[in-house]
């Protein structure tokens, strides 16, 4: 099952991935509008992406989950389709899930990496039920 965020939430990471495609940089008034909808979330997330901490990770079937790398030493699983992720916010969208969305519609902002089938379930070290893509 694929979860959908709220229409505005969709609409402003496609207003930053088409100015991001067009002009390589997300305009000032862009970066507010997601300081404004994800609030102390933002710059976090923000931060995370110039820091090149997102890695998509693909298995050979096309399955995939990314990983988030917090200060070099704690490293998330995020799994975009059904907004499953390792953190232990409890908030809707965590700085590692935001990061994963501003990733996606940023071309070379994650990193990609492959791995074997069997690799992939392990990665969701969690409580939480893992659904792969």
């Amino acid at each position: 099952m694929e979860v959908t965020l709220p229409v505005m939430v969709e609409e402003l990471l496609k207003e930053v991935q088409k100015a991001f495609q067009e002009m390589l940089q997300v305009p000032a008034g862009l970066l507010l509008a997601l300081k404004y909808v994800f609030s102390l979330t933002a710059l976090p997330a923000l931060d995370l992406v110039d820091q090149c901490s997102v890695t998509l990770v693909m298995s050979p079937s096309g399955r995939t989950v990314y990983q988030v790398l917090r200060s070099s030493i704690k490293l998330y699983t995020c799994c975009y389709s059904c907004h499953f992720y390792t953190c232990p916010s409890d908030s809707l969208v965590c700085k590692h899930i935001l990061a994963v969305y501003l990733s996606r519609g940023m071309p070379g902002a994650a990193r990609l990496r492959q791995a074997a089938e069997q690799y992939l379930p392990a990665l969701a070290e969690s409580k939480r039920e893992f659904s792969p893509e």
